[in-house]
C-alpha cells in the first residue's frame, strides 16, 4: 500500500493510556506495509511523567506532528471542554497542510475532532474513516456532563449528522454500538464495520518484579483487580459495596488502579470504610501493569445502566490476554458479555450481592479459576489480538 495516510487523534506516543496505545499500534502496523503515515496529535499530558518530547518525530516509521493545547484539569467539566476546543483549534489551524492526503483516519477523541476530517473531505475530496470509541453527545448526556437541550448538544448533533453522512467508513467497537448507530442515529449499515479494540499479548510478561505486588500475592488466596478508567460511565459504587461486604475476609484483596473523575471518590471511600484489604494505585504502565495482571486471579469490570452501545470497556482485552477470568456488571446483549459466557471465560453479575456470591465461589474453587483462565486466553487468541484487529483496520484503509 504505497500511499499517504493521515491519522488525527488527541493522544498518541508516548502517552500510555489505551486511547493512545491503540492508535500507536495501528499506525506501527500500517507503516510496516510501506504506507507513509503522518499523525497529528497533542503533546503528552496527564499520565506522562518522562522528559520533554519534540514537536516532530519519526517513530517506528510514523511521522508524528504534535500541537500545543491547553492543560486544564480534565476532571473538571469546563477544563475538559476547554482542552477539547483548544486541541480542535490547534488542528484546525493546520487544515491547509492536510489537503495533500487522500486517506484519513480520525478518532473520536475529542468528539468534535472528526469534523475536521469532514472539512478536509469537503474541501479536497479525501476519504476518511471514523473510529468511534464513544458515541457523543449521548454519552455526555447519560452521565449528565451536558444538558440534552444545550447549545453544545445541538452543535455536536449538527456536526455528527454531517460526519456520519460523509465518512467513507465508520468503525464501531461492538455490534451493540453498531445497532445504536443504525437505529438511533440513522447511520447506513453498509458504512459501519465492527472492529473491537485489542491488546498486544507481548506486553504481558510472566515474571513479576514489583516487590509490593509479590507481597500481596503471597498474603492473599484470591486477588481481584479493577483496572482502567474510574469515570462516570463506570459503576464504582457497586465495587466499593462489594469490597465492604467482604472487608472481614482475610483471604481476599481488591486492587484498584487507574484514573478518571471517580478516582479520588473511590480512594476516599476505601479509607472512610477502613477497607484494609483494598489497595489503590494511579494508572500503572509497562512492567508494573504486567505485574499486577500476573498476580491477579480474577478481574472485575463494570458499566453503568444505559451505557450499552455508547462505549466498550477496553481493559477487558488485557485481562483476557493475561488469562484472567472476568466478573462483569455489563449488559448481556454486548459482544464482550456474550463472548465471556459462550467461552465460559467470565460471569455476569447484576449487583454487589451477586459479585460477592461469585467471588466466594471462586475462592473455594481453584479448578474453576484455572478452567476459566484457559478459556479467557482462548477467547483472546480467537478475537482480540493485535494482529487480528489491526489487519482489519489496514484492509479498510486500503479500500478508502
Amino acid at each position: 500500500m504505497n500511499s499517504k495516510v493521515l491519522i488525527l487523534c488527541q493522544y498518541f506516543y508516548p502517552d500510555q493510556v489505551s486511547s493512545a496505545t491503540l492508535p500507536v499500534q495501528f499506525a506501527e502496523d500500517l507503516a510496516k506495509t510501506g504506507t507513509e503515515v503522518h499523525v497529528y496529535c497533542g503533546y503528552p499530558q496527564e499520565y506522562y511523567k518522562a522528559g520533554a518530547v519534540s514537536k516532530t518525530e519519526l517513530y517506528k516509521g510514523i511521522n508524528i506532528h504534535r500541537v500545543q493545547y491547553t492543560k486544564f484539569n480534565n476532571k473538571s467539566k469546563v477544563g475538559r471542554l476547554l482542552n477539547f476546543f483548544s486541541f480542535f483549534n490547534a488542528i484546525l489551524l493546520r487544515l491547509p497542510q492536510f489537503f495533500s492526503f487522500k486517506k484519513i483516519v480520525v478518532y473520536s477523541n475529542p468528539p468534535i475532532l472528526p469534523f475536521i476530517a469532514y472539512l478536509i473531505q469537503k474541501l479536497s475530496g479525501a476519504h476518511f474513516m471514523f473510529v468511534l470509541y464513544d458515541v457523543y453527545p449521548e454519552n455526555a448526556i447519560l452521565i449528565k456532563a451536558v444538558n440534552k437541550t444545550s447549545i453544545l448538544v445541538k452543535v455536536m448533533n449538527y456536526m455528527n449528522k454531517r460526519i456520519y453522512k460523509s465518512a467513507a467508513r465508520i468503525i464501531a467497537l461492538g455490534t451493540e454500538m453498531q445497532d445504536f448507530l443504525i437505529y438511533k442515529k440513522n447511520v447506513a449499515k453498509e458504512k459501519i464495520t465492527v472492529v473491537p479494540n485489542w491488546y498486544d499479548g507481548k506486553q504481558v510478561l510472566e515474571k513479576v518484579n514489583n516487590k509490593e505486588f509479590l507481597k500481596l500475592r503471597s498474603r492473599y488466596r484470591l486477588v481481584l483487580l479493577y483496572s482502567g478508567n474510574m469515570g462516570l460511565m463506570q459503576d464504582m459504587k457497586v465495587l466499593i459495596h462489594t469490597a465492604k461486604l467482604l472487608k472481614n475476609n482475610d483471604d481476599i484483596c481488591f486492587i484498584f488502579c487507574g484514573g478518571g473523575k471517580k478516582f479520588n471518590t473511590v480512594k476516599e471511600n476505601l479509607q472512610k470504610e477502613n477497607l484494609s484489604n483494598c489497595y489503590i494505585y494511579e494508572y500503572l504502565t509497562g512492567s508494573d501493569y504486567s505485574d499486577v495482571l500476573q498476580i491477579t486471579d480474577v478481574a472485575l469490570m463494570t458499566l453503568i445502566d444505559g451505557a450499552t452501545g455508547l462505549g466498550v470497556p477496553s481493559k477487558s482485552y488485557g485481562y483476557l490476554a493475561a488469562k484472567k477470568p472476568i466478573i462483569a456488571q455489563i449488559s448481556e446483549v454486548t459482544d464482550i458479555a456474550r463472548d465471556l459466557q459462550s467461552y465460559h471465560a467470565g460471569i455476569i453479575a447484576r449487583d454487589a450481592d451477586q459479585f460477592v456470591t461469585h467471588i466466594l465461589d471462586l475462592l473455594e474453587s481453584k479448578e474453576k479459576i484455572n478452567a476459566m483462565s484457559l478459556a479467557a486466553y482462548q477467547l483472546f487468541c480467537d478475537k482480540y489480538t493485535r494482529d487480528i484487529n489491526t489487519a482489519k483496520y489496514i484492509n479498510l484503509v486500503k479500500k478508502l
